[in-house]
């Protein structure tokens, strides 16, 4: 494990010849120049002891004026400082300086983080929440969101504008486009054809029209139209329209004449032995004949007796004119 260095003076990694203050975790903007400074370790202005007695020296020779000049040139931090006296007890004013620059290794500041790249989920087929809540786990932000009328359940994630398994940097964005219900169909009964038909088309709708023939109204009116209005067929589906023709009534038939029937003769009205038949009468002679009557016959068929002896040739047929 690195171990970050102390608080204290450096060299500037910066710009060379200069000290700069590092406060144990990060540079400063504290700097200050080297020229104040010596080598790693020096000693100014130490006096030594002579026989004799000390050294009388001008004021401005003395260890004091040195440290004076000393602590005005050095920064602050870089040095040690160190008054020393006559070892033998007696102090004759002069002072040892000691200037120490400590100068450890120059500390690398730690680099800025960098951003790891995140993957983009897959969010078709979800739901608007949880597709949010996807790109948040992931460290990614909800762009745009469009609606499309689709017969998908409403919020369905339709499209992503960005493919997943891309790649982005956190907090990027991504685009939805999510479903939305289909529009209600707009009731168009009662409105003219071409009234219906343009209103239908311009919503995106396929029209067929259909005739139905009625007595009475107004022709080219729409009586009826399938889906019913307000439900929410998909975007480009059929509708059909069903519109009036107004045709006339026809009149009645006319009645049919009725025809007379003849009446029906009776069985027990007629001779026997004759077909057709023959009302009873006093006598029959034969129409054109020289018989006189009452009764007269044209041809007839003998079918048993003969009591007005009309076939008198005995062939079956009497008044045939033989």
């Amino acid at each position: 494990m690195t171990s970050t260095p102390r608080a204290s003076w450096y060299p500037d990694p910066e710009v060379p010849g200069q000290w700069r203050y590092w406060d144990g975790t990060r540079w400063t903007e504290h700097r200050a120049p080297m020229a104040a400074a010596g080598p790693a370790t020096a000693t100014t202005g130490a006096a030594s002891a002579r026989p004799g007695g000390p050294v009388s020296r001008p004021w401005w020779r003395t260890g004091w004026a040195v440290l004076a000049t000393a602590l005005l040139c050095l920064p602050a931090g870089a040095v040690a400082v160190t008054l020393a006296g006559d070892p033998g007890g007696s102090d004759d004013g002069t002072v040892a300086l000691t200037t120490e620059t400590q100068r450890p290794p120059t500390p690398s500041p730690s680099p800025e983080p960098t951003e790891t790249p995140v993957q983009v989920p897959a969010l078709v087929g979800l739901g608007q929440d949880d597709a949010e809540h996807a790109l948040e786990a992931a460290g990614l932000e909800v762009g745009e969101v469009e609606q499309q009328p689709s017969a998908e359940a409403v919020g369905t994630v339709l499209e992503q504008n960005v493919s997943d398994g891309t790649v982005l940097s956190p907090g990027g964005l991504v685009a939805l486009v999510v479903a939305s219900p289909y529009p209600k169909l707009p009731t168009v009964v009662g409105r003219s054809k071409a009234a219906a038909v343009e209103t239908l088309e311009a919503a995106g709708y396929v029209v067929r029209v259909t005739t139905k023939k009625v007595s009475s109204g107004t022709s080219g009116r729409v009586l009826g139209q399938s889906p019913k209005a307000a439900t929410r067929p998909e975007t480009g589906a059929r509708v059909t329209l069903v519109v009036a023709k107004v045709v006339a009534p026809k009149p009645p038939p006319a009645p049919k004449a009725t025809k007379t029937k003849k009446p029906t003769i009776l069985a027990a009205s007629c001779t026997p032995g004759y077909d057709p038949c023959l009302p009873p009468a006093s006598d029959y002679d034969c129409a054109g004949g020289s018989g006189n009557g009452p009764a007269y016959t044209g041809p007839v068929r003998v079918t048993g007796s003969d009591p007005y002896d009309l076939d008198r040739d005995g062939d079956g047929v009497a008044c045939d004119g033989d």
